[in-house]
C-alpha cells in the first residue's frame, strides 16, 4: 500500500514527553492507516536520551525513519533535513508533545485539495491567548511584526501543527536558511512568494509543559530573523530541462550526479529542478545527461508553476 503521508517530527530534549505525544498521535495514524503514514523522526541534538525514547514510542509503526544529529542545530534545521527525506506525497509538521489536537489532521490533509500548503492556527478572534501575560503579548507583537514583513494575512504563523504538498515542502526544505523559532515565517514566505496557495485551518491545543522556548531570549531572537526575510535575495540554483521528463527518470539522473532530496517545478514551458545550494557540481552533470541548462532563477520565476518532490 502506498505512502499519503509523512509526519515529521523534530524534538530536542523531548525523552520526558514524547511517550504521550505519540500515543495521542497513534489514533489518527491508526484513522488514516499505518501502511499510508510514514514518521520522520529528526532528533536535534538532544542530551536527555529523546532518541530511544523516539525509538520505544515509534517501534510499533512500519515506516519510520529516524535522523540524529550530534548537536542542536534548531527546529527550522531539523525539519528542513525531515522534509528532504520525506517520501509521502503530502507532508505534515508536528511538535513531538502533539500539543496541537493530532485529530485535526485528516481535516488539514483534506484542505490540500484546494490549497498547497495549510498552516494550524491557535487564535480566536484575530489573537492567540497563552498561560501568561507575558507570552501572549510577546506573541501579539510577533505576529504583527511577521505580517508586516512578510505580508501574509495568518493570523498565526508559530503553530507547529503545518500540512503542505510534497513539493512545497522540499522547496522550503532547500531554500529555507533560518535555523530556529522564525523558520515559520520564512517557510510561509517562500511558499506564498513563489505563488503557492497558502492558507489557515483552526486547530485546538493544550500548553503542555515542559516548553523549550525561552519568551524573552526566543522572541527577540526572532524578531531579528525575520526583519531580513523579504529583503533576503533568494538566488535559487537550477536546472532548466525540457518538459514533462518523469519523477523516476530524475530521480535516477540526480543519484547518478549524487544530488537527494529536489524539487521539480513544471511549468507549460519547460521545467526546473530545484538544487540545494551545494548542488552546482551534480546540477551540471544532470543538465548534461538531460539536455538542459544550468543557472540562477528567482521565487517570482516559480509562479504559475506546480511543484513536485523528487
Amino acid at each position: 500500500m502506498a505512502l499519503t503521508t509523512s509526519i515529521i517530527i523534530p524534538a530536542f530534549n523531548e525523552a520526558s514527553r514524547i511517550a504521550a505525544g505519540v500515543e495521542r498521535l497513534l489514533p489518527v495514524i491508526d484513522e488514516i492507516g499505518r501502511d499510508r503514514v510514514e514518521v520522520v523522526f529528526v532528533d536535534d541534538g538532544s542530551t536527555d536520551g529523546t532518541p530511544a525514547a523516539a525509538a520505544a514510542a515509534l517501534s510499533g509503526l512500519p515506516h519510520v525513519v529516524a535522523i540524529s544529529y550530534p548537536d542542536n542545530r534548531g527546529k527550522g534545521a531539523a525539519l528542513r533535513m525531515g522534509v528532504l527525506h520525506a517520501t509521502a506525497p503530502t507532508v505534515a509538521l508536528m511538535d513531538a508533545d502533539t500539543a496541537i489536537s493530532p485529530r485535526h489532521l485528516p481535516e488539514a490533509l483534506a484542505t490540500l485539495h484546494s490549497a498547497d500548503f495549510v498552516a494550524g492556527s491557535r487564535a480566536i478572534d484575530g489573537a492567540i491567548r497563552y498561560d501568561s501575560p507575558l507570552r501572549t503579548a510577546a506573541g501579539r507583537i510577533f505576529n504583527l511584526a511577521v505580517r508586516r514583513s512578510i505580508g501574509t494575512t495568518l493570523d498565526d504563523t508559530q503553530c507547529g501543527f503545518k500540512v503542505m504538498r510534497s513539493g512545497v515542502a522540499r522547496l522550503c526544505g532547500l531554500l529555507g536558511t533560518i535555523d530556529r523559532f522564525a523558520f515559520d515565517a520564512e517557510w510561509i514566505f517562500l511558499a506564498t512568494a513563489s505563488g503557492q496557495r497558502v492558507t489557515s485551518t483552526p486547530v485546538t491545543w493544550d500548553d503542555v509543559p515542559g516548553s523549550t522556548v525561552r519568551v524573552r531570549h526566543d522572541a527577540l531572537r526572532m524578531l531579528r530573523d525575520i526583519r531580513g526575510i523579504a529583503q533576503h535575495r533568494y538566488d535559487i540554483q537550477a536546472v532548466s530541462i525540457p518538459r514533462g521528463i518523469s519523477l523516476d527518470e530524475l530521480a535516477t539522473t540526480a543519484r547518478r550526479a549524487r544530488l537527494g532530496g529536489l524539487c521539480v517545478a513544471r511549468g507549460d514551458e519547460g521545467d526546473l529542478i530545484i538544487l540545494p545550494n551545494d548542488g552546482a557540481p551534480g546540477g551540471i552533470g544532470m543538465a548534461k545527461v538531460l539536455g538542459g541548462a544550468i543557472g540562477v532563477v528567482q521565487l517570482a520565476d516559480l509562479r504559475g508553476r506546480t511543484l513536485e518532490a523528487s
